[in-house]
């Protein structure tokens, strides 16, 4: 299996990465396990690169078997089917990690070849290793731990992408929360990164596949994408599946009021032009303030005159100044928000229980003994400083977010 050439598989966030995955799910000549994001796991499990394998071992078999095995109702994220596969997987794994100190780049095959044997996936046929990666921010890990390996980065017209999600949080806070925000955007200037980034050559050891191409025409980039792959077209690259062969739902924030998805009743209310360019604009133009539109045109104008997407307002300075005083400054609704609650601003006890949280007990205290305006300052501060920080990040190391191990709710 080492022979094999690794593929990571990420995306501008919501960008269609998962209905990509699905069509490439059962390719014979492709091995793609589930979306376990093996480096996001590895991440917050707060792995060195280095780690014990019996550690390994037990970090994996908590979150595999309690929410991606056998008993996992989500059939996309389902990493092993029954019980007999998942035996057989820790016992293949606990083989191969044994008790030795085990390198990330190790562990990462390891799981695949535990996949293969509980799969009984017959490899010879295998050109290639497909990781699904959820977020596109594990760069620096591609690179270090697999230098020859490639990227297919799936993309979308930044509008429609970030209006799918921040609708979807709209609705049920009310608002748009900073966390959501910040987060969303980290990600997209993430992938940004990667375009620019001179170790990826498109073309040669990345592929971009843009979301609305695949809806325009899915045949002829599938078979692009096959010839870049170096694996035969099969019809099968044009239907979506999961590997317990379920029907894959169209996962759209705008679809059933976002209800938990009835599988046939949410096929019966996907429309057939429903993914047509002029429709997804409309829903995006619908959801999007002029002030989000002039922000992202604005701080991903490079997706717009690199990949043809044309922008509603003038490509000018005034509206390139503007697009960032929108992106620094707190969201309208939720600074509304901030104020119509002041002095009983939920984010104030958030702040006490993540300093408390985070062992920050001093810093816990004084927080509780300041003056509420002193707060809403120091929250208007807060949410200033991060999104600078986000904008001057190098983006080759790992955000914070994603390594939090005392979890809170989602923060206002």
């Amino acid at each position: 299996m080492r022979e094999k050439k690794i593929i990571f598989l990420t995306a501008f966030l919501h960008s269609g990465l998962d209905w990509v995955h699905s069509l490439l799910d059962s390719h014979p000549q492709l091995l793609i396990t589930p979306a376990l994001s093996f480096y996001r796991c590895w991440t917050r499990f707060d792995f060195n690169e280095i780690e014990k394998g019996q550690k390994i071992y037990n970090k994996f078999y908590e979150y595999i078997s309690e929410n991606i095995g056998p008993n996992s109702k989500n059939e996309q994220k389902k990493f092993l089917h029954t019980q007999e596969e998942q035996n057989d997987f820790f016992l293949k794994l606990s083989d191969l990690l044994k008790d030795n100190l085990i390198a990330r780049k190790e562990a990462f095959l390891f799981i695949h070849e535990s996949y293969i044997y509980a799969k009984k996936i017959d490899q010879s046929h295998i050109k290639a290793i497909i990781a699904h990666e959820h977020l596109p921010i594990y760069k620096k890990f591609y690179k270090k731990d697999f230098p020859k390996s490639s990227l297919i980065l799936v993309l979308r017209d930044p509008r429609a992408a970030l209006a799918g999600i921040w609708y979807r949080r709209d609705k049920l806070f009310g608002h748009l929360p900073d966390y959501t925000f910040n987060m969303t955007i980290d990600c997209w200037f993430y992938a940004v990164n990667i375009i620019k980034d001179k170790f990826y050559k498109n073309g040669k050891n990345l592929f971009i596949l843009k979301n609305e191409d695949l809806h325009n025409n899915l045949e002829n980039e599938m078979l692009k994408l096959s010839d870049w792959l170096k694996i035969d077209f099969n019809d099968c690259l044009l239907h979506e599946s999961f590997p317990s062969g379920k029907t894959v739902f169209v996962d759209s924030a705008y679809l059933l009021d976002d209800k938990p998805n009835d599988q046939n009743l949410l096929n019966q209310k996907v429309p057939n032009d429903y993914f047509k360019i002029e429709n997804v604009t409309a829903r995006w133009r619908k959801t999007l303030s002029n002030k989000q539109i002039i922000m992202i045109e604005g701080i991903f104008s490079i997706c717009f005159t690199r990949f043809g997407y044309k922008k509603i307002f003038n490509d000018n300075l005034y509206n390139k100044i503007l697009s960032f005083i929108f992106f620094f400054i707190p969201q309208t609704k939720l600074l509304n928000y901030w104020i119509e609650n002041y002095p009983n601003v939920d984010a104030f006890n958030r702040i006490y229980k993540r300093l408390y949280l985070n062992d920050k007990i001093f810093l816990a205290k004084i927080w509780v003994f300041l003056p509420n305006f002193v707060k809403f300052l120091s929250l208007l501060f807060y949410s200033v400083f991060l999104r600078v920080k986000i904008f001057f990040n190098s983006k080759e190391n790992i955000p914070s977010y994603d390594k939090i191990k005392k979890n809170l709710k989602e923060e206002s």
